[in-house]
């Protein structure tokens, strides 16, 4: 997809971030039509991940706690449960050397994964990822790239990639093409 080709629009779409005009949006087979701000914002935090770009981790903490906070978010208090989670998650993209790591200090595609196991920390259904190897080298979007696939099959997890990279994109089970805000195939 093209820069100004709607991708960002669809994307707050599906996301719930945004309310279409016209038309619905179903996540989970729920209908979001007509839900109040705080129960699309529940639906949001339970049931969809987010990956972007750039990894938006918070500078200040490390990578386990960097993944903790979807999860201290949604209960106000950490427990053991949760640590074992983040660190499963952190396990699964390869960085569990790197649990106190503060996020300054790791490398683009290390912070890239961080953010992925981040997305994945809720157990969502469905994972938004909004060019998330775009700033990578080809070794580490490639890496991040084939994660994330291992992860949604692993998962039964549904992924939306958004993409400017063909390689990576043909790689992908599906395609849709999106032009000037129109799906073109």
């Amino acid at each position: 997809m093209s820069s100004g080709s709607g991708k960002s629009t669809l994307l707050n779409f599906v996301g719930l971030l945004d309310r279409p005009t016209a038309g619905t949006v179903s996540i989970c087979g729920q209908l979001t039509q007509g839900m109040a701000d705080r129960a699309l914002t529940q639906l949001r935090g339970h049931r969809i991940g987010f990956v972007f770009q750039y990894h938006h981790l918070l500078s200040a903490f490390t990578a386990l706690e960097n993944v903790l906070m979807p999860l201290l978010a949604d209960a106000g208090t950490v427990n053991q449960q949760m640590v074992q989670r983040a660190t499963d998650l952190l396990d699964q993209v390869g960085l569990h050397a790197y649990l106190a790591q503060p996020a300054t200090q790791l490398s683009g595609g290390q912070q890239q994964r961080v953010a992925l196991a981040r997305a994945l920390a809720m157990q969502p259904a469905l994972l938004l990822a909004d060019e998330p190897t775009g700033n990578l080298d080809t070794v580490s979007a490639d890496a991040v790239f084939a994660l994330l696939r291992d992860i949604s099959r692993s998962a039964g997890m549904a992924v939306l990639f958004v993409t400017h990279n063909e390689a990576l994109a043909s790689r992908c089970d599906r395609t849709i093409n999106v032009v000037d805000g129109l799906i073109v195939d």
